[in-house]
């Protein structure tokens, strides 16, 4: 089952009452007024765009393709640290990359802005997996670094072998509809880039929730 993502654009006093009243989320407009709360969802492709938009988005899935041919085998099962990790490497170089220290890289603005990645906002704990809130300073930051990012730069990363050969969100995109990209990938993000920026000039929260 794939997870979907949703972003919202709320005042405090909103905020506030979704602790009780979770179901206010679901009941936000898709389409609002420049100072009004509004729910905007990137459906599945926050995935794509994350990878196509962060560095260490891209390293990360690298990480879990190796994992995951890892837990297949038999022999990748019960290793301790050490060998877990000379594994890994041998499988990267297998799938011609290394591994580099994920950990140790900074989350992208883009990043953030896509996945909400930080810490979860207890407020938001009965709507999906839970969420994060970013304070109108955030979301102004993050407003400010989405703006200079364009459609070539999604373009940049954009190559369907490797993308199929990573299983980026798990689509056949050797197969997939060439257009995608200018079709629907940049005009989401385009879209989301505009849910910041109306955030950001009514001093509003953005909420990001999975489900």
């Amino acid at each position: 089952m794939s997870i979907v993502s949703y972003h919202a654009r709320v005042s405090e006093s909103l905020l506030d009452a979704l602790q009780t009243n979770p179901d206010l989320f679901w009941k936000l407009p898709a389409n609002a007024g420049p100072a009004e709360a509004e729910l905007f969802s990137t459906d599945k492709d926050w995935q794509t765009l994350s990878w196509l938009l962060s560095a260490k988005a891209r390293e990360e899935r690298k990480h879990e393709v190796v994992q995951f041919a890892l837990w297949r085998r038999p022999d990748g099962r019960g290793l301790d640290e050490l060998a877990w990790d000379a594994a890994k490497s041998r499988e990267a170089s297998k799938l011609g990359f290394e591994l580099v220290d994920t950990e140790a890289m900074p989350d992208d603005p883009a990043l953030v802005a896509i996945e909400g990645r930080g810490p979860e906002d207890e407020r938001l704990a009965e709507i999906g997996y839970g969420g994060r809130a970013f304070v109108p300073t955030e979301v102004a930051s993050l407003a400010a670094a989405l703006e200079p990012i364009t459609g070539e730069d999604m373009r940049e990363h954009f190559d369907p072998q490797v993308m199929e050969d990573l299983d980026v969100a798990g689509m056949r995109w050797t197969e997939d509809d060439p257009d995608v990209l200018d079709a629907i990938l940049i005009p989401i993000f385009d879209h989301l880039k505009a849910f910041y920026a109306a955030a950001a000039r009514a001093g509003q929260y953005v909420l990001v929730v999975h489900c």
